[in-house]
């Protein structure tokens, strides 16, 4: 390939699509009479070129990433902690300190939820910093990682035309803006999987690859497989469009899919050896509770995540034209609908559950957009308006980033009032909390360096047994066996409040008065009765045994803000007494 120069930039010259198999290829895709193409990343005689030659242009890609980086660290660090893996934290803290999963430890997700961050854990542990500063570090190194080998593959197989270009649009798409989404399992689920679907894309086009890089792609496709079942989808969706234009099942048979099987078959088993409660206790209780409840498909469907993907696929379909049936597209376009496939199956509307879908279409659209922008037909009317429908969606996508990113900023709740007063009467307190809402205690109870003694993370059963009782159309069985599940919610909180007899509890009273919901049991009203009110962030109460609380007739701590909410910011001037100490959630 020769190189020529596009501005600064400087792309390799390869022709608009994926290199052809020439007739009588066989319908495996090897070809006959022809020299064998093969992607061959270890000892490769052949140097990889970032597509740039210009000192100039070599220090702006180093520039560009290394404010990626910066921009990303600064962006995690300076907000709380995602909900969700501040709770898996303190799930891996439960498990280190001897309890056990799915007994001790009521959670809802199966194993592998919990042993991904368990490495960060104890790594943060041997090496004695944040487990939180931690994880921002290594998922930035696993996007730099991913994004490294994917790239490297796209150019081994002529998917990409510029190495520098992709790395750049990868990194701003997988590290900036995932945002609330960073370090999610659906976002480190995508980055085990972007090699895999590289080596399908080329497989398709004819390629043979190195059995190295098969391996490591079929350790990363098993391992999202594990994380959620779902997340299998995008791999099954590219390989079945696979075996259809190659006619054969040989792809299926290739050696990182029988290594992605083989893992998931292993993490099965390993849940059937080490975790049985998870089948035994768990499964039927998700499966009457938590499984059955499925939010607004018109709503989930329409939410500004979903719209945004819509437009997006439009967008590359209409800018590449009948070059989206190029493998080098349709293999990573099905991946997204696989993924928003997972989002549409879990249904929750969670923007957690989307983000593979943004981030990857996100790549796909913009590097295609940018590579036929280079290669302008001003000589046709078709021509121009091609130009201009790609300099409209790189200008609409820009627009549109401030939409995108509040949709992805799933952030709950500003715990830094709370956590201040927190501060103020306990050190290293222990924590229940009385609310369907698990973001209320994190990542207050890290921040706090607290314990969380809670059998499970909020009254989840009981919101889920109330949704199906007020919105299905249950029979006299059905209500009873959900009230069953109601009255078992209650009672685990009855004895972990009476075996722990926790510093604080921390209440809900806005949408449902999950006060009154405890107070419907004699003992669980007994036991609340020896806490005060301590402080109070609109509808949430924090109540501390009365040894605790002094006296206060006024223990509102300021306010506290909702996803959506437009005051979200109005709790800012408690977090001055609390102190940059509590900036991010620190494990001490």
């Amino acid at each position: 390939m020769a190189d020529r120069n596009a501005g600064d930039m400087e792309m390799m010259n390869t022709s608009s699509g994926m290199p052809r198999i020439a007739s009588g290829a066989r319908s495996d895709g090897v070809t006959k009479g022809l020299t064998v193409k093969r992607v061959r990343l270890f000892h490769s005689q052949r140097p990889f070129s970032l597509g740039i030659t210009s000192v100039p242009a070599r220090l702006m890609y180093g520039l560009v990433i290394l404010a990626t980086i910066a921009g990303t660290f600064l962006l995690q660090w300076f907000v709380p902690e995602v909900t969700d893996i501040s709770w898996l934290f303190v799930i891996g803290e439960k498990l280190l300190s001897g309890e056990h999963l799915y007994t001790d430890i009521m959670e809802t997700n199966p194993p592998m939820s919990v042993l991904l961050y368990l490495p960060t854990l104890l790594l943060a542990h041997l090496v004695k910093i944040s487990p939180e500063l931690l994880e921002i570090i290594l998922t930035l190194v696993l996007v730099a990682l991913s994004v490294g080998w994917t790239s490297r593959i796209l150019l081994a197989s002529q998917q990409i035309e510029n190495l520098a270009r992709y790395r750049i649009l990868a990194g701003l798409a997988l590290a900036v803006l995932p945002l609330g989404c960073f370090s999610e399992r659906e976002h480190l689920a995508l980055l085990f999987s972007l090699p895999a679907l590289a080596i399908i894309a080329a497989r398709i086009d004819g390629y043979e690859i190195d059995w190295r890089v098969a391996l490591i792609a079929g350790l990363g496709e098993g391992l999202a497989a594990t994380i959620k079942p779902q997340l299998a989808l995008p791999i099954i969706l590219a390989v079945g469009w696979g075996v259809l234009q190659m006619r054969s099942l040989r792809l299926v048979f290739w050696l990182e899919h029988m290594v992605g099987v083989a893992v998931s078959l292993a993490y099965v088993a390993s849940v059937v050896v080490w975790f049985p409660e998870f089948i035994h206790t768990m499964m039927p209780l998700l499966m009457d509770t938590y499984r059955p409840v499925r939010y607004d498909f018109v709503e989930i469907a329409g939410a500004v995540g979903a719209i945004a993907y819509y437009i997006m696929l439009l967008a590359l379909i209409i800018t590449s034209g009948r070059r989206v049936l190029e493998p080098r597209l349709m293999v990573p376009l099905l991946a997204t609908i696989g993924y928003f496939g997972s989002y549409m199956e879990q249904s929750k509307g969670w923007s957690y559950h989307l983000f593979p879908a943004i981030g990857l279409m996100t790549i796909i659209l913009l590097d295609e957009v940018i590579t036929q922008a280079y290669k302008p037909d001003s000589a046709s009317l078709r021509g121009r308006i091609a130009l201009s429908a790609r300099i409209g969606v790189v200008v609409s996508y820009i627009a549109g980033i401030g939409f995108l990113a509040d949709y992805l900023e799933e952030r709950q709740w500003d715990a830094f009032p709370l956590a201040a007063r927190m501060e103020k009467l306990a050190k290293h307190p222990t924590i229940a909390i009385i609310s369907d809402d698990l973001g209320l205690t994190n990542p207050l109870t890290r921040m706090v360096d607290g314990t969380f003694v809670g059998t499970l993370a909020s009254q989840w059963i009981t919101n889920y047994a109330r949704f199906r009782i007020e919105h299905e159309h249950l029979d006299e069985a059905g209500i009873r066996r959900m009230q069953a599940w109601i009255d078992y919610d209650r009672a685990m909180l009855t004895n972990d409040i009476r075996r722990t007899h926790p510093d604080f509890i921390v209440v809900d009273r806005g949408e449902s008065d999950w006060l009154a919901w405890a107070r419907e049991s004699p003992e669980l009203a007994a036991l609340i009765s020896d806490y005060r009110q301590a402080g109070r962030a609109n509808d949430v109460y924090l109540l501390a045994r009365a040894d605790l609380a002094p006296h206060d007739p006024h223990p509102s701590t300021g306010k506290f803000w909702r996803l959506g909410s437009s005051d979200r910011w109005e709790g800012l001037a408690d977090r001055d007494e609390f102190g940059a100490k509590v900036i991010r959630s620190a494990a001490k």
